[in-house]
């Protein structure tokens, strides 16, 4: 039977704000690459090639990234989406697309390799109705009792707000497993989503649809992620989506590199790269046209296109296209924004750790 894959790709996580103000998160570069383009090709891996991307107000940036897919091996179709109100709007949104096939529901922000082909043959091997990818622990039936809890609030500390029970983040979900947001759909769920109403966040609930499928007697299974998987709307996710990615790359000088600097581990160096007097330890990717000087880079540590970074020593971090760092040593586990500056100040401190915004400016100590 033939499959589809719909993948969000109309919103900007709250977790990277002010990161990505302007973008939307499916764009973030990871490894110098849009993270959606990691996806669609691990989609195509799966075997699916037919794709619907969900756009949103930015929908004319996703379109000029991903064009019609074929350079990742899928075709794509469109679909706008005016209002965001949850994953499971995005489903009601694709119906008439969707049609009746079984889908994969990409919710755009998750990375993984070598995971979703893994899925998509488990659930062609049993075909439940939803077959949600939990990151451990989570084969078999979905507890409904604790799905039910997932997306709720419960009481904090004395005088504290109340805490939201995420999916990503708590326990409870498909069996000891915690989800990822990748699931594989028969067309069954279409009426659990036109069954929906709004939660008290006024979005319709990914979690409510499972458990609306579940409790009508639908199969609502489990699948423990076989290979990685990770959450890159946040930070601390992003970073580490990043190491992973790094992790896979090999050297590959395209760019100059002048004989003062020395490189230890893979280091990618794009066309037009200038890297002068530097010390770097891989993984390290640098992209096209950026500069840089004078400098300690790694390991870990991704440098947009028409970066500058000089005179700094840089660790553990994701620099977007066109931000510079400029004299400060010690900046580490940081996400800056495009355009973005990071120079230094007078005072000095041990270390600094950024989440930078588009064309935002840190002063910071050498």
């Amino acid at each position: 039977m033939t499959m589809k894959a719909l993948v969000t790709a109309g919103h900007s996580s709250r977790g990277l704000r002010p990161v990505t103000a302007g973008t939307p998160t499916q764009l973030v570069p990871l490894a110098n690459e849009p993270l959606l383009h990691h996806s669609l090709r691990e989609i195509a891996a799966a075997g699916v090639t037919d794709v619907g991307v969900v756009t949103g107000p930015d929908g004319g940036a996703v379109h000029r990234s991903l064009g019609d897919g074929h350079r990742f091996g899928v075709r794509i179709t469109y679909l706008h989406q005016p209002m965001r109100r949850g994953l499971a709007h995005a489903v009601i949104d694709a119906r008439g697309w969707l049609g009746d096939d079984d889908f994969l529901l990409h919710p755009g922000h998750t990375v993984s390799h070598g995971a979703l082909p893994a899925l998509v043959e488990d659930f062609r091997a049993g075909r439940a109705d939803a077959l949600v990818m939990v990151d451990a622990g989570g084969d078999g039936p979905v507890d409904l009792d604790a799905l039910s809890r997932l997306g709720s609030m419960e009481p904090g500390p004395p005088g504290a707000a109340p805490r939201v029970l995420d999916p990503a983040e708590g326990p409870g979900g498909p069996g000891a497993g915690t989800m990822t947001g990748l699931c594989v759909f028969t067309p069954a769920v279409h009426q659990a989503v036109s069954a929906l109403r709004p939660s008290w966040r006024r979005t319709l609930e990914f979690t409510d649809a499972l458990l609306w499928l579940g409790e009508h007697g639908y199969e609502v299974r489990g699948h423990t992620a076989r290979g990685y998987c990770g959450d890159a709307s946040r930070p601390e996710g992003l970073l580490a989506c990043n190491r992973y990615l790094l992790s896979g790359r090999r050297t590959l000088i395209e760019g100059t590199v002048d004989e003062a600097t020395h490189i230890s581990g893979p280091v990618v160096v794009a066309p037009g790269a200038d890297v002068t007097r530097c010390r770097i330890t891989g993984p390290v990717v640098i992209g096209h046209n950026a500069v840089v000087a004078d400098s300690v880079i790694g390991p870990d540590v991704s440098i947009g296109p028409d970066c500058v970074v000089q005179d700094a020593s840089v660790h553990g971090t994701v620099l977007f296209d066109g931000a510079w760092v400029s004299g400060v040593h010690g900046l580490r586990d940081s996400v800056i924004g495009r355009d973005a500056r990071v120079v230094r100040r007078p005072e000095r401190t041990d270390g600094h750790q950024l989440v930078l915004g588009d064309r935002a400016t840190a002063r910071l100590s050498a």
